[in-house]
């Protein structure tokens, strides 16, 4: 849920993810593990009508690179570090709106969804994040690549401190 931020001058979502285990187990066999155990939940959105300058102070501030582009609550683009610096580099007028550099009805996923199909759309797009949406295409988190390492991560250490 959106919290203003005096800051940014708009509404922003807090994006910190609390450090957890996944939900499922994603060592075994189990083909049922779910983009859910794994998507960062609490995102930072930027409004479609905000300018460019209010996307890089966002990159700049934080670690992330890829923002969620709502219109209220429902996902409408989504805007990468790559394509804000391009545009800002481009032009002298970084009022320009998001909507004019954002991708605009991104490859999204739902909770729900396997984490091997999420995984799929990844590569096949050759994409780096996919927003997740809820009923009326309501925001509700983000799967990143970086997720996606955490994870294996997490289970190459698990791995490696079972006895042989």
């Amino acid at each position: 849920m959106p919290i203003s931020s005096q800051e940014y001058g708009d509404s922003i979502m807090a994006h910190e993810r609390p450090p957890q285990a996944p939900s499922e187990d994603i060592g075994g066999r189990r083909s049922s593990l779910t983009v859910r155990a794994l998507m960062t939940p609490n995102v930072v959105t930027l409004e479609q009508h905000q300018p460019i300058q209010e996307a890089i102070n966002l990159f700049a501030g934080r670690e992330f690179r890829h923002i969620p582009v709502v219109d209220g609550d429902r996902l409408v683009g989504v805007l990468s570090d790559r394509d804000a610096l391009r545009a800002f580099a481009r032009s002298q007028d970084h009022s320009t709106p998001i909507r004019a550099i954002m991708r605009a009805d991104p490859h999204r996923v739902q909770t729900h969804t396997p984490v091997v199909e999420a995984i799929r759309l990844l590569l096949e797009h050759r994409i780096n994040c996919l927003p997740v949406v809820g009923a009326q295409e309501t925001l509700v988190g983000i799967l990143t690549t970086t997720d996606l390492l955490q994870a294996l991560l997490q289970l190459h250490e698990s791995a490696g401190s079972r006895p042989a």
